[in-house]
């Protein structure tokens, strides 16, 4: 239950004459029509109103099981209408002219990105931001830092197209290895068996005579 008794009200009933009362607590219910309980859910709300002498709805304000979710439901229209700062003062305890109240400033909204109806949760959500100014500037940041040496390394995924042109690359650099080295190898190879006969033709011929 809260502060308020704005989801649970107690409900005092007497079992038989003389005997011991007993205190029930019976949930409040919201937009009758919609039978919406707070037993049930938390977030039924309902138009604020005063209901005495007279009933007079509060614009924009709403009541409802929890003050915090009636609070961010709630739109600030009240607060830019003097008759209805007018109206809540009135129906406040104590002396109406200690409770001057001037409205907000309607023109104050007209190059503002929210509206009267804007409710207090998509104020909060933005911060009471109208516009996030940035301003970037390297030189300031690394005068302000004065760094000794600045390095940076990023992660380069390799797409197909990279990795066939690699591998193209590859082989065409093998192709002209290759064709230049493989003649001199065999010609290496042909000196050493040329001079190996040679050599055994000299000592053969060295041993008939």
């Amino acid at each position: 239950m809260t502060v308020y008794g704005s989801n649970y009200k107690f409900v005092a009933r007497n079992t038989r004459k003389g005997s011991s009362t007993l205190l029930y607590t019976l949930p409040t219910i919201y937009n009758g029509s919609e039978n919406c309980s707070c037993e049930l859910q938390s977030k039924c709300l309902s138009q604020a109103a005063f209901t005495w002498p007279h009933y007079v709805k509060v614009k924009g304000l709403l009541v409802g099981c929890l003050p915090s979710e009636s609070f961010l439901a709630s739109t600030l229209e009240c607060f830019f209408d003097i008759d209805c700062i007018n109206i809540i003062r009135n129906h406040m305890s104590g002396n109406i002219y200690r409770t001057r109240a001037n409205p907000l400033n309607t023109s104050s909204i007209i190059h503002s990105r929210y509206q009267i109806n804007t409710t207090v949760n998509d104020l909060v959500k933005k911060l009471f931001m109208e516009q996030w100014s940035t301003n970037i500037s390297y030189d300031r940041y690394f005068s302000q830092c004065a760094p000794n040496i600045c390095t940076y390394s990023y992660i380069d995924n390799a797409n197909p197209l990279h990795v066939a042109s690699t591998l193209l690359g590859l082989y065409g650099g093998l192709t002209v290895v290759l064709s230049w080295w493989c003649p001199q190898f065999v010609e290496l190879i042909h000196r050493i068996q040329t001079r190996y006969k040679n050599k055994r033709r000299i000592g053969s011929i060295s041993s008939v005579s």
